[in-house]
């Protein structure tokens, strides 16, 4: 799900496809304030923002993500 300002109001846009095709179209993309990646089954979330913090929903994810350094909020 990508996140964009739109004449001052938020849009939000969903796709699907392949990690592989997510990447090239997110290694494209300049300037967005958030996307999200979600799970077909909602089992996890992650959330890329403008900040370039990612943030992590379910365990699948979060222990993706702490695997590669990343530390827990507390």
């Amino acid at each position: 799900m990508l996140n964009e300002m739109v004449k001052g109001k938020d849009k939000f846009w969903l796709y699907q496809g392949t990690p592989h095709a997510i990447y090239q179209v997110l290694a494209d993309c300049y300037s967005l304030d958030e996307v999200y990646l979600i799970s077909k089954k909602y089992a996890w979330l992650l959330c890329l923002n403008h900040h370039d913090v990612a943030f992590a929903l379910g365990t699948p994810m979060s222990e993706k993500l702490m695997a590669h350094g990343a530390k827990p909020i507390s």
